[in-house]
């Protein structure tokens, strides 16, 4: 398959209009879905209110990995636009910073420790998903 990850990398995951949209938007959902569950286990919130905040983070963070990618500060590496190791963890990083600000936003009243570790486990959930389904 020939997409990334969908929030930060969304840009770079695949050109619009081209037969992997819909695996691109499957993913997202996927993401979404997996990322409020990880809140609901987090207990941040009901159910409801974690797929409503998930669904904010994940856009918002998509919006950022447009605004990287057209600055050209990460970029694909060898065919098909393989991304480096260190381009995954500095965009894994930019997602959990940015969906962690966000939540924090979201949720000014909850610990920050749990909106933090929350954030970088359920970004761990959708990268792990991410590299399994590249790996197959």
């Amino acid at each position: 398959m020939n997409y990334f990850f969908i929030d930060v990398v969304g840009y770079y995951l695949t050109p619009v209009g081209s037969a992997s949209t819909g695996t691109f938007i499957l993913f997202m959902v996927f993401a979404i879905f997996a990322e409020a569950v990880v809140m609901l286990l987090f207990k941040l919130n009901r159910f409801g209110k974690c797929l409503l905040d998930s669904s904010i983070v994940n856009i918002a963070s998509l919006v950022v990995g447009f605004m990287i990618f057209e600055s050209r500060l990460v970029r694909g590496e060898g065919r098909n636009g393989d991304l480096s190791l260190p381009s995954w963890l500095t965009l894994f990083a930019i997602t959990a910073i940015v969906e962690g600000l966000l939540l924090m936003l979201l949720n000014r009243k909850l610990p920050r420790a749990r909106i933090w570790l929350a954030s970088i486990v359920m970004n761990l959930v959708s990268y792990l998903a991410l590299y399994i389904d590249l790996s197959i």
